[in-house]
């Protein structure tokens, strides 16, 4: 390895530039995948546009929000379109039993 090559990856601007890269990337293969979206996710993977691929496809694609995104880092990272889901079927569940209490 060329001293000049091991000079870069000291370079805190390459490590800034690696995390930013890394995280969006990260956020935005969750979201594909979760999505069910096999082509964005294998794009994603392969190109590295140091995370404006992956920021164009969570918030314009996937239409996501800032709040989406916090929320995969937070104890609860169920976002918050899902949990209205689960609250529905909750209280329909509910209202099925106390029908079948009254049979």
């Amino acid at each position: 390895m060329n001293m000049n090559q091991f000079e870069m990856y000291n370079n805190p601007w390459f490590l800034l530039v690696l995390i930013w890269a890394l995280f969006w990337k990260g956020c935005a293969l969750y979201f594909a995948a979760k999505d069910e979206k096999k082509v964005w996710f294998w794009i994603m993977l392969i190109v590295n546009l140091f995370g404006l691929l992956e920021i164009f496809y969570i918030f314009q694609v996937s239409k996501r929000k800032w709040s989406d995104v916090q929320a995969l880092f937070t104890k609860d990272n169920t976002p918050k379109d899902t949990l209205e889901i689960i609250e529905v079927e909750t209280e329909t569940i509910e209202i099925v039993s106390e029908e079948a209490k009254t049979e």
